[in-house]
């Protein structure tokens, strides 16, 4: 018992040694812990210090940097504008000259959208007096037959001017034929030819038709237009104007004072033409009038040539007539002339033989003043002979 316990209170004495040194070794852990945490504080704050010093001195860097750069760009912003200057002054004085003639096109370009206005302004007053003009002609035109004639003759007597047909020369305005018939034109041919032309063309039935909204009234008028057209041919076909007009006549020219009226004519009855020509009546527009017209000229151009050419060989030949007597006239001038040459040198050879030897011997015997007697010279040119003086012949002079 005394042995358990005694082993008992050793296990405890062990034990506390045990805790006493634990204690210790914690305490000394405790104290190198705390050591450790103090270095590693004094480390974070040396490297937050560091980081700060280092934050600072970026910082103050960046200023610089900053300043520094500013501190070039300004410099080079002064010479860059300075060179910029230097370099693009020239070309303010292009870009003066450029708004000037931008200011001066601009001041023009108004100038004329203001005539461009005015003018479209005369031309909208000039359309609706044309317009009111044309409505006059259309009337006259649907209510008189003498307003039709007279337009056409007028239009007619315009081609004829065209064409450089004279009055009274190539043709005979509103010539009236023995028997009373009166066609508006005659155009005289070379040749004793002629041809008659009428203008008098109805053209109510067309202006109706022109004039009306309704497709179904417009081409009735325009058919009806075709049938009066066919009958006017008719008309004048029986009027026969070979008979009654001096020339021969071989064809009647039916004038349409107008494309249009002829074209919706011919759009009717396309057998129109062929219906006429085989009456002997060519209906022809103001073109087809102008080209007939101008072939006569060129005619008459052709006649007239001949007969000039015939002229000029009339007086060719009595130029060669009279240039044939001149030279035979001229030739015995020649002649004449060579004979007097003669004589002339004869009397200078007696004078220089028989005359001067006589005056010297006077001069010699003191019988009067001496002088020098100087002979003539001789004519040694002989006159030219004409040629063909052997041939000569033609009229007397």
């Amino acid at each position: 018992m005394t042995i358990f316990l005694a082993g008992i209170l050793g296990l405890l004495a062990g034990a506390g040694l045990v805790w006493f040194w634990a204690q210790g070794r914690l305490h000394q852990a405790q104290t190198a812990q705390a050591r450790a945490e103090a270095r590693i504080q004094e480390k974070e704050e040396a490297a937050q210090a560091q980081r700060q010093t280092a934050a600072d001195l970026k910082a103050e860097l960046e200023r610089s940097f900053q300043a520094l750069a500013a501190k070039a760009l300004d410099l080079n912003s002064t010479q860059l504008l300075t060179q910029a200057d230097l370099k693009f002054k020239p070309f303010d004085a292009k870009l003066e000259q450029l708004r000037a003639a931008t200011e001066a096109l601009e001041s023009r370009r108004a100038q004329a959208y203001g005539s461009l206005d005015r003018q479209l302004t005369e031309l909208k007053t000039s359309t609706q007096e044309l317009r009111a003009q044309s409505e006059k002609l259309s009337t006259a035109l649907r209510s008189s037959s003498q307003a039709r004639g007279r337009w056409g003759e007028s239009t007619l007597k315009r081609l004829v001017e065209m064409a450089g047909m004279q009055a009274h020369c190539d043709f005979e305005e509103q010539s009236v034929s023995a028997d009373g018939q009166r066609p508006d034109l005659v155009v005289r041919l070379p040749g004793r030819g002629a041809i008659p032309v009428d203008a008098k063309v109805p053209l109510a039935a067309f202006l109706d038709a022109a004039g009306s909204a309704d497709e179904d009234v417009r081409k009735a008028r325009l058919h009806q237009h075709s049938l009066d057209l066919k009958a006017h041919v008719r008309a004048l076909a029986s009027k026969d104007y070979s008979r009654s007009i001096e020339g021969a006549v071989d064809f009647t020219v039916l004038f349409v004072p107008g494309e249009q009226f002829l074209a919706a004519a011919f759009t009717d009855d396309p057998e129109l033409f062929e219906s006429a020509l085989a009456q002997r009546v060519l209906i022809a527009s103001p073109v087809t009038l102008l080209a007939l017209l101008r072939t006569v000229r060129l005619n008459w151009d052709h006649v007239a040539v001949e007969e000039n050419a015939r002229e000029i060989q009339k007086a060719a030949r009595e130029l060669y007539d009279r240039v044939t007597v001149f030279a035979r006239h001229l030739g015995k001038a020649g002649d004449g002339l060579e004979k007097a040459v003669d004589s002339y040198n004869a009397a200078v050879n007696s004078l220089q033989s028989r005359v001067l030897p006589a005056g010297r011997r006077l001069a010699e015997l003191r019988a009067g003043e001496a002088a020098d007697l100087v002979p003539p010279e001789l004519v040694d040119n002989r006159v030219r002979e004409l040629p063909g003086r052997e041939n000569e012949g033609g009229a007397g002079a």
